[in-house]
């Protein structure tokens, strides 16, 4: 497995200019042009996408593997399928491929900062924040994985529960009118219980993400 760099790849398509790309992807053209040498762009030319300094401003990159579908990702992140879409205009959600890069819409206030401990292993930060490797890696650019040290500073997700409140659902609920009560989207409380709209019944603990941004 190839672990993140100072930037990731892209393939030109057909119409593509520094312009167009460095809009597409939230940089500055002429920093873009810089870090590939100046070349002109051609359809299939491979296009390198600084991600230093912080990575993605809207969230985090990720990089789609062959057992990925937006569901998977959805749940994974906690991030509904909707939102997915709309951070990646570009995607087709009927037509994807492994190493295709798109943007997760985390929520900053869902994030946070922490420094490895003596001895401290990837595995046992993983564990305590609920986290998975491409998760980490998401939203760690650049930072190799299996060099992690004591006193290096990552970012991880926070904990989920003290992110999430718990409810009860009432006679009458259904997945709008408690989304709505809380501030979030149907969607976004569907991801979070990896719940259909049938399965919403009275008495039925759920978990509620924090308000939308």
């Amino acid at each position: 497995m190839a672990y993140p760099r100072n930037y990731f790849e892209y393939i030109a398509e057909t119409g593509d200019t520094y312009g167009s790309v460095a809009k597409k992807f939230k940089i500055g053209e002429n920093e873009l042009r810089g870090f590939n040498g100046g070349a002109e762009l051609s359809s299939g030319a491979v296009v390198k996408i600084p991600v230093a300094g912080g990575g993605c401003a809207r969230g985090a990159f990720y990089v789609i593997r062959s057992t990925d579908t937006l569901k998977r990702i959805s749940e994974r992140f906690a991030v509904p399928v909707d939102s997915l879409l709309a951070a990646n205009p570009y995607l087709n959600p009927a037509h994807y491929i492994p190493g295709q890069i798109i943007i997760i819409p985390v929520s900053r206030k869902s994030l946070a900062f922490y420094t490895l401990g003596e001895g401290e292993r990837l595995v046992g930060v993983l564990k305590k924040y609920g986290m998975d490797l491409s998760m980490f890696c998401a939203l760690n650019p650049g930072v190799d994985p299996l060099a992690l040290c004591a006193g290096m500073r990552v970012c991880v997700r926070k904990k989920s529960g003290a992110l999430y409140r718990r409810y009860t659902l009432k006679p009458g609920d259904t997945p709008a009118s408690v989304a709505g009560r809380f501030g979030i989207s149907a969607g976004c409380l569907l991801a979070a219980n990896c719940a259909a709209l049938s399965s919403f019944a009275p008495g039925m603990v759920i978990r509620v993400p924090p308000e939308e941004s």
